[in-house]
């Protein structure tokens, strides 16, 4: 039997909070909680996902509770290749908060997410599995 993980570790590039900048939710108040590693390398990403610090759980839930906004954008690097994701999601969910995602749109959205901005990357899946795909996330 595996043990419970009661203050896991999660790769972080940054937590701030600001207004939505883009898509349906523009101009919303939110906290954005940037995830380290992708599953891709596409080379006009505009964040360094490769440089990152590892936050405890109770670390993030910390930093999230600083701040007003009650919408949390979970984003990358790519959020849903995130070991032990759902803990996370599960905690912010019993403070309340309204969740929403930036993803690549390759691996599954976890279920306590409210609001899902994906890119068009899985349409063209076969594209990115020949020239992008990281192999070691």
């Amino acid at each position: 039997m595996a043990a419970l993980i009661s203050n896991p570790r999660f790769s972080i590039v940054e937590i701030f909070e600001s207004l939505q900048g883009e898509g349906f939710n523009t101009g919303m108040p939110a906290i954005f909680v940037r995830f380290g590693k992708c599953n891709l390398t596409c080379p006009w990403c505009d964040t360094n996902y490769n440089t990152f610090e590892q936050w405890t759980l109770n670390g993030i839930l910390a930093k999230v509770q600083s701040y007003s906004a009650k919408n949390v954008i979970i984003t990358g690097g790519e959020p849903t290749i995130q070991p032990n994701l759902s803990l996370l999601l599960d905690e912010l969910k019993k403070q309340g908060y309204f969740l929403a995602i930036e993803t690549n749109g390759l691996k599954e959205i976890p279920a306590q997410i409210d609001y899902i901005a994906t890119s068009p990357k899985r349409m063209y899946q076969e594209k990115y599995q020949r020239r992008c795909i990281n192999f070691a996330n």
